[in-house]
């Protein structure tokens, strides 16, 4: 077999799965089945996300964890907001191993024993790892990106070394465990992206040169209520929108 059809299993009773020539599968393929424990396709390279609400391929299965080793692309339209996660609500998933996915998009929402996430994503996508409470060890070596509330809950993520970030948006990290985060490269800083986070000591982005909260009436600082947060340096900060949430 070397490809799924849509809703291929949706729903079914099946627990696990052997197919080492699988390339492509569509969206909804394992949708809420009683598929688990450690899921591996070797020779795996898209997965669509596209269709209504039930399009999370792996949506609400059990599998524990996930290996994908030649997987670089999610197909379809990845970024609406409504749609399912390919492994969102996967509540007993811990570890994921897709070295050569760069960019996803409500991936893994809902997955609270996740732990350990190996993907290079240049673009940690909106909602990617939202409410993924036990997450701490996530590889943003080639991570450009940090998308609307990518992180948003993850209170096991305390440390972020990120040494391509440029972007990072709308609540990024927002009531997260972040302590610290290393990233140089960083130019724009956007509403919220620090909201109710640790953040510890002093903070420096040596590139920073925008940090905006945008004119909607109600908007929070980028860095509200970070009340261990006692000093950001930031050289070649221009301009300010709004209020930063420093003082809150």
């Amino acid at each position: 077999v070397m490809s799924l059809g849509i809703r291929a299993f949706v729903s079914s009773a099946i627990e696990s799965v052997y197919m080492p020539k699988l390339k492509t599968i569509a969206y909804g393929a394992f949708y809420n089945s009683a598929l688990k424990g450690d899921v591996e396709f070797p020779e795996l390279m898209s997965i669509e996300q596209n269709g209504g609400i039930d399009t999370g391929c792996f949506y609400n299965t059990k599998i524990t964890k996930f290996t994908a080793p030649k997987l670089n692309v999610i197909t379809g339209d990845v970024r609406a907001v409504e749609r399912s996660g390919i492994l969102e609500q996967c509540t007993e998933l811990v570890e994921v191993d897709a070295p050569s996915l760069t960019a996803s998009y409500r991936m893994f929402v809902g997955c609270t024993k996740l732990e350990k996430v190996n993907c290079p994503f240049k673009t940690m996508g909106r909602e990617n790892f939202y409410n993924c409470s036990n997450l701490y060890d996530v590889n943003f070596s080639e991570c450009e990106t940090v998308d609307y509330y990518a992180f948003g809950n993850c209170t096991s993520l305390t440390t972020v070394n990120a040494p391509k970030l440029v972007t990072i948006n709308d609540g990024a990290f927002i009531n997260s465990g972040i302590q610290s985060i290393s990233a140089p490269l960083c130019t724009t800083i956007n509403k919220r992206a620090f909201y109710n986070t640790p953040l510890t000591g002093t903070v420096e982005f040596p590139e920073l040169t925008i940090i905006n909260v945008g004119t909607a009436s109600g908007a929070y600082g980028a860095f509200q209520n970070t009340k261990s947060l006692t000093k950001l340096i930031a050289p070649k900060l221009k301009t300010i929108s709004n209020h930063t949430g420093l003082s809150s």
